[in-house]
Formats: C-alpha cells, sequence, structure tokens
C-alpha cells in the first residue's frame, strides 16, 4: 500500500512536471528534453551555494567511507559505478528500468525500495530520462550509467525533495540511491 501510494505520487508529479515542458511551441519530444535539460541547469546555477554546502556534506561521507573513485555532474551530484555494464547508455529520453534502494545519506535510513512487498524480490521501476518527473538529482545520476552497470548516487538536498521534503523524506535531507541499471531503451 505505501509503495503503491509512492508509485502513484510519483505519476502525478512525472504528469504535472513533463506537461509544464511543453507547449504550443514545443515541437517535439526532443524539444521537450533539451527545455528540461536547461532547467536543470538553470536551477543548478540558481541554488550553488546550498548545494554546495550539501556536496561538502557528501564529499565527508564518501571521505569517511574511504571511496575517492567517484565522478561529479554539473550540478553536484556524485556518483561511483561497482559493476560495470557494457549495454546501451542512458541518453535523455531513454527508457530506463532500474532496481533501487534509497537511502538518507545522514541516518543509512532506507526510504524507498523498488521490491516486491509480498515476496522481498527485486522489481525494476522503470521511467523515461529526463521526463518522468523523478527527481532532478535522481535523472542526472542515471544518465551517467549504462545498461548492466550498478552503482551509487549522492544528491544533495536541493536536488532532491528540498526544504519541502515529502511525507516520509524530512526536508533538506541529503540522499544517496544504490542502483542497477537493468535494460536501457533508446
Amino acid at each position: 500500500m505505501k509503495n503503491s501510494k509512492i508509485y502513484f505520487n510519483l505519476f502525478l508529479v512525472s504528469l504535472v512536471l513533463f506537461s509544464c515542458g511543453l507547449n504550443e511551441d514545443t515541437e517535439s519530444f526532443e524539444e521537450a528534453l533539451e527545455i528540461r535539460a536547461e532547467e536543470y541547469r538553470r536551477f543548478a546555477d540558481n541554488n550553488r551555494d546550498s548545494i554546495m554546502a550539501d556536496v561538502a556534506d557528501i564529499e565527508a561521507y564518501l571521505e569517511n567511507e574511504g571511496i575517492v573513485d567517484y565522478d561529479t555532474t554539473y550540478s553536484g551530484v556524485r556518483y561511483y559505478k561497482t559493476v560495470e555494464g557494457s549495454g546501451p547508455e542512458v541518453e535523455p529520453g531513454s527508457s530506463v528500468a532500474v532496481y533501487y534502494r534509497l537511502h538518507d545519506l545522514e541516518t543509512d535510513q532506507i526510504y524507498d525500495e523498488s521490491r516486491d512487498p509480498t515476496t522481498g524480490d527485486e522489481r525494476t521501476f522503470v521511467f523515461t530520462s529526463f521526463a518522468s518527473g523523478v527527481i532532478q538529482g535522481f535523472d542526472e545520476g542515471v544518465e551517467k550509467f549504462r545498461e548492466g552497470d550498478e552503482g551509487f548516487i549522492f544528491i544533495p538536498s536541493d536536488l532532491a525533495y528540498g526544504e519541502q521534503g515529502t511525507q516520509n523524506i524530512p526536508g533538506n535531507t541529503n540522499l544517496y540511491f544504490f542502483i542497477k541499471v537493468r535494460q536501457v531503451q533508446n
């Protein structure tokens, strides 16, 4: 029940956010994806100070865990791969199927996981990169992966749920995902 509410809410947010990128002047899906990418860059630029404060916490966490071989997106998301795949790369507009587990960076509490609530088996979460209304940091991080990759994405709070948080996640919470990219269709 709890997961179905989360998925329904993600669907509604996805629908609203994606429709905001489309208007009568939008000629194509590709143009809408470019608009979304530009919105992401603009948001990161406008919130740079706040994001960098969170990045300091993320980097301290990574250092404490002995993780030094990570990469960074334009906006400040940190990510690293534990398994290298050989499938297609995720691109804006890709249909992506992932298994994920979402953690609080500070407490390591698991907030969500794509598991079957009855069997406990891993399930895939399918979304369209840069078009589904997932949080910005997740979109940006997943875009750096390819089919078969597994790894971690560390997201500053402003690129996650920001000050408002969600019903289960407090505001201003830095997050990290463990993901397994199961399938990518470009």
